[in-house]
């Protein structure tokens, strides 16, 4: 059963989707709920002077052309914040034309910690690429992360790596104790060769906003990786185009 951690963070989700104020269930929370509230709270909204997305890496390789095919694959150890990570990014790729399935529909909850299992699935989907989103922990206070970032961890450039690390590390107990601070990272990885072709993190999340919902920090995440090339770039409408031009 999720503990308590678990089922306030997908509350906390839940009414970002539905763009509900973020301490509306506060009221009637006792004292400890509220602090569980008040760290998971920083899933909702960005603080408006940072960079949009942070710590973007790409790989040096000639990818050739965006990436069309993909499955989108949240990591967490609630099944419903599993699903609103997919869903969330599922619904924002298809609007803009893309064939993307949620990691949810090929490969079960209980499954996720068995490699062999996934990558399985993975292969079955016949997809390009898979885009992996998880929630990570600032530990140090008033971090800083570069824009852009010549290196990362070695753990990070094959898919197998990256994926077990980051499954043991959320579900240790302490991952998430005491975090200065709380961002999104996704990482996009070519199926084919299972490198990582590009990386970023989300801006710190910030628990004092309410203009900014995790739907928007995911948004701002797949307009960095158009413009880096490994995702398409959205279409200017006829309309816009049409008026430029008359101008």
């Amino acid at each position: 059963m999720p503990d308590q951690r678990s089922r306030t963070i997908w509350l906390i989700l839940e009414s970002a989707t539905l763009s509900q104020p973020i301490l509306q269930e506060s009221i009637m929370i006792p004292i400890p709920h509220l602090i569980l509230l008040g760290l998971c709270a920083l899933l909702l909204a960005a603080c408006a002077t940072q960079p949009p997305v942070t710590s973007v890496w790409t790989t040096s390789r000639q990818i050739g052309h965006p990436y069309q095919r993909l499955v989108v694959l949240g990591v967490s150890i609630s099944p419903k914040v599993r699903r609103a990570y997919e869903d969330n990014f599922i619904k924002q790729l298809v609007s803009q034309g893309l064939n993307a399935q949620a990691g949810h529909d090929l490969i079960p909850d209980r499954n996720l910690g068995r490699i062999n299992r996934v990558m399985n699935a993975l292969g079955r989907a016949k997809a390009d690429a898979v885009i992996i989103v998880h929630l990570v922990a600032d530990k140090a206070r008033g971090s800083k992360p570069s824009a852009r970032i010549a290196a990362v961890p070695d753990h990070y450039h094959t898919l197998i790596g990256y994926f077990s690390a980051v499954y043991t590390q959320i579900r240790a107990p302490d991952y998430y104790n005491n975090p200065q601070g709380l961002r999104l990272e996704v990482n996009l990885y070519d199926l084919k060769q299972e490198r990582l072709v590009w990386s970023g993190l989300s801006r710190l999340l910030d628990p004092n906003s309410e203009r900014t919902t995790i739907s928007q920090v995911i948004g701002e995440i797949i307009a960095q990786m158009g413009r880096d090339g490994v995702l398409p770039q959205p279409a200017v409408s006829t309309a816009v185009s049409s008026r430029q031009f008359d101008q």
